[in-house]
């Protein structure tokens, strides 16, 4: 693959170039993808950061009762 990407002869006008408003809508079709992406990515952060502080308490409470890693 060349890393470019053929567009659809019916999205050009007939002097070749991609019409305004196919641009337009393009753009914000990505903008939309990224910014779900991001919402995504930032869900699934708050989660393991709340998983993380979770194990780490049960760490700690499991060392306190049972005596682990005091010499």
């Amino acid at each position: 693959m060349t890393g470019k990407r053929k567009v659809s002869s019916l999205t050009r006008t007939a002097d070749g170039k991609i019409p305004a408003a196919y641009a337009t809508a393009f753009a914000e079709i990505k903008d939309r993808i990224r910014r779900a992406q991001y919402a995504a990515l930032k869900s699934v952060n708050t989660q393991l950061v709340g998983l993380y502080w979770d194990i780490g308490r049960i760490i700690i409470e499991r060392q306190a009762a049972e005596g682990w890693a005091n010499p």
